[in-house]
């Protein structure tokens, strides 16, 4: 970065950073106030330990309103170079409007990089830690067990009644299907993974043919595939709180086995159009800041930006959940927001020249 780009950033940087602070601290007022009836409904509970769960929820809640924060941040800190008659002198000095855009678009992918970095690593252990706190100092048995859910591996449909930690499953059904046929059925009553090996108890089988069924019983037996182990980790985390290739290994895993993928493809194209929304905030920000501030009230012009923001973050919002209810394509409904509004961006930025 040039020297301008540098006092450019610092000036952007230090209103978002303000922003940010009081966006985080009402939020965080606002949720320890929430928590706090749980704190005369549990003996072990207490008002630090409502307010440690609230602290390790930020890193979430920074990337949930990052990108109106980074508008109004921008409003804030352009907005002041503006009023200073500093964009002027700018503008006098030879540099024009597309090198002032240019130099707020730089601030806007370090701080798009910053909320990827955060969603990616920060986040994913901070929301189960709190969840993981909350549960113990309420005194509730912490969640470790999967109950009830389906796998695919291949030909073989699996039902697990319970995943316990340590790779081991209680209740398990195997039903192995060929060309839309049942071929067998096998009922598990205990399966480890040792040895990169699944160790099954007490297991039953039912061989289907054409005119007859025939049961097997062994009360040992080994299997080299029943169930991937990584399921293990990722069935009992939140879409929105898994990181990237998480998600991205998951769904591969989804789609080899012909199951439903959309919750996680959601999840994991909100957090690609998280960071580019950050660079159409920036944008949407731009034509206020260079509009003839004479020409309006420059608290009605922060308030219709803001409303910019809210609107996009709504819109974003209700695609992504309409678009799982009627069955648009995922890409569809998380980049037409971005779309849309970068549209808007550009024409808003043409009727202020």
């Amino acid at each position: 970065m040039g020297l301008f780009d540098r006092y450019l950033a610092r000036s952007i940087l230090a209103a978002t950073l303000l922003v940010l602070l009081v966006i985080v601290f009402l939020d965080a007022f606002f949720g320890f106030i929430g928590e706090s009836k749980y704190v005369a409904r549990y003996e072990s509970y207490g008002y630090w330990h409502a307010l440690a769960y609230i602290f390790m929820r930020i890193p979430g809640k920074v990337i949930e309103f990052l990108p109106t924060i980074t508008l109004i941040g921008s409003l804030l800190g352009l907005g002041a170079l503006a009023s200073n008659s500093e964009l002027i002198a700018l503008r006098a000095a030879g540099m024009s409007r597309g090198r002032i855009i240019w130099g707020g678009m730089k601030t806007g992918v370090l701080i798009g990089l910053c909320m990827l970095l955060i969603g990616e690593y920060v986040t994913p252990k901070s929301e189960v830690r709190a969840a993981t706190f909350r549960a113990q100092h309420q005194g509730k048995p912490v969640n470790t067990e999967l109950r009830n859910f389906w796998a695919r591996n291949g030909d073989d449909f699996v039902h697990v009644a319970h995943a316990k930690p340590g790779y081991r499953l209680s209740g398990v059904k195997v039903f192995t299907v060929n060309e839309q046929a049942l071929v067998s059925k096998q009922e598990i009553r205990e399966a480890q993974f040792l040895d990169e090996q699944w160790q099954l108890a007490h297991v039953t089988e039912k061989q289907y043919q054409e005119d007859n069924i025939t049961t097997l019983f062994d009360y040992v037996r080994e299997r080299k595939q029943l169930i991937e182990t990584d399921l293990f980790e990722v069935a009992s985390v939140k879409p929105r709180n898994m990181p990237l290739t998480a998600l991205d290994d998951y769904i591969r895993y989804l789609d080899d086995n012909a199951l439903e993928s959309s919750t996680y493809r959601k999840a994991f194209w909100k957090k690609i159009t998280g960071p580019l929304s950050i660079l159409v905030m920036m944008l949407i920000a731009m034509p206020f800041v260079f509009a003839n501030r004479r020409a309006g009230n420059a608290g009605a012009r922060l308030v219709l930006g803001i409303m910019f923001g809210m609107t996009y973050y709504i819109a974003s919002e209700m695609l992504g959940n309409l678009g799982q209810v009627y069955n648009v394509p995922v890409l569809l409904s998380a980049f037409t927001p971005l779309l849309v509004f970068t549209v808007i961006g550009f024409v808003l930025l043409q009727r202020s020249e």
